[in-house]
């Protein structure tokens, strides 16, 4: 009588099995009992965090409002349209367990566009109203300050973000003082904090006095100079807090100067055109304030002094140094040029090495794979008993069998 073939995999409970699963394991048996089901489905959702990787294949989250699932398009699929973030598309797939990473995938066989994304005409949408307050104008950004004392710092207190921007505080301007107001910079109660983390640093050591005319005078003494408000990227989910729009107000009438450093080169939240000033990074923002002020000047005046000191070595001509810089430019575009084919060569054999080790290529001649009743491969008929079953896996299918002589 055939065996049920998902019965090969079942995962034994701690009173019976004699020793733990490792991950692997977990996740290989996971993956084997998916294998038994149905899983090609149709799919629709929006496209988010679209990348093209090197080798060609491309990765992408397909969501809706209230859940997400990782896709993957292998590089072999040639009829699959163009796809871009907030793109709506149904995609016909197969789910499958990615054993490295822990997770299950739709590996994408054919895609449609069915239109644009809700959360993306939101946010579009949302861009332009702001936009036509006028909460993106250029005439109200501000500069850095000329003298920088103190900094405030908006982010997670737990994040690299805050680890990244204090190490180049305490090596490049030690000198400025550092205050945080920490916020959750990501989930359903970022928006919330972040506005609050906002308002906190603007109005710390606020102080107000009443004129003899009635008139209320507000002075900072111990306030920050400016503002280092964002986190250490992510994808599109989760820098949405970013995308809120009371964050995006706060940001936009604060009275301190912010920067903005999300951490997201690829898609500028809209906390990025609100802020004073944009960064790439935190450490970028960091970058700026240690370079602003007295540090700055120095630092003109430095190279000042030093390009007065270059100027006065013996040169040739000119064109010697054109010459120079021309030999440069060909040094290094060769150099590049040998790294790419260098890299590009590693990854062609890696992939050749990895098809060459491909179990699945001896069932494709005609070869099988014997299998026990635990589901662990035979290697030898010794290992092989009268009347025990075993299961034949081919390329395509398997079939289950006995052992009658050895």
């Amino acid at each position: 009588m055939d065996m049920d073939f998902t019965e090969l995999f079942t995962f034994q409970p701690p009173t019976i099995r004699e020793k733990p699963y490792s991950v692997s394991e977990i996740n290989y048996g996971i993956s084997e009992i998916l294998q038994t089901e149905n899983l090609f489905v149709c799919v629709e959702g929006e496209v988010s965090g679209f990348s093209k990787a090197y080798s060609g294949h491309s990765y992408f989250t397909l969501k809706d409002e209230k859940s997400k699932i990782p896709a993957v398009i292998w590089k072999d699929k040639r009829e699959i349209p163009k796809i871009a973030d907030g793109m709506k598309i149904i995609v016909l797939a197969e789910i499958k367990v990615y054993q490295t990473g822990g997770y299950y995938q739709l590996d994408v066989i054919r895609a449609f566009e069915s239109g644009i994304g809700k959360s993306f005409t939101d946010l579009e949408k949302l861009k332009r109203k702001l936009a036509d307050e006028g909460l993106f104008s250029p005439e109200k950004k501000r500069s850095l300050p000329s003298e920088i004392k103190k900094i405030g710092i908006i982010t997670s207190k737990t994040g690299a973000a805050l680890h990244d921007i204090l190490k180049i505080m305490s090596e490049f301007a030690p000198n400025i003082d550092v205050m945080l107001s920490p916020a959750v910079v990501q989930g359903k109660a970022a928006a919330e904090t972040l506005v609050k983390a906002i308002e906190n640093i603007n109005n710390f050591g606020k102080t107000e006095t009443i004129t003899e005319d009635g008139e209320i005078l507000s002075s900072g003494a111990d306030a920050a100079d400016v503002i280092i408000f964002g986190r250490g990227g992510g994808s599109s989910e989760d820098l949405s807090a970013f995308n809120d729009e009371a964050v995006v107000r706060a940001v936009a009438s604060s009275q301190i100067p912010i920067i903005c450093a999300v951490g997201h080169e690829i898609d500028k939240s809209l906390c990025d055109f609100a802020a004073d000033i944009y960064a790439p990074t935190p450490t970028a923002a960091a970058q700026m304030v240690c370079s602003a002020g007295f540090e700055l000047r120095n630092s003109f005046e430095e190279l000042e002094q030093r390009f007065k000191r270059c100027s006065k070595r013996k040169l040739s001509t000119v064109r010697d140094f054109e010459q120079v810089a021309d030999d440069f430019s060909i040094d290094l575009r060769n150099a590049f040029k040998r790294f790419i084919n260098q890299k590009q060569e590693t990854v062609l054999n890696y992939e050749r090495i990895l098809s060459a080790l491909n179990p699945n290529l001896p069932l494709k001649k005609g070869f099988a794979i014997i299998k026990n009743e635990d589901g662990k491969i035979v290697k030898s008929a010794k290992n092989l008993s009268i009347g025990q079953k075993i299961r034949v896996v081919f390329d395509e299918n398997s079939a289950v069998a006995s052992i009658y002589e050895l």
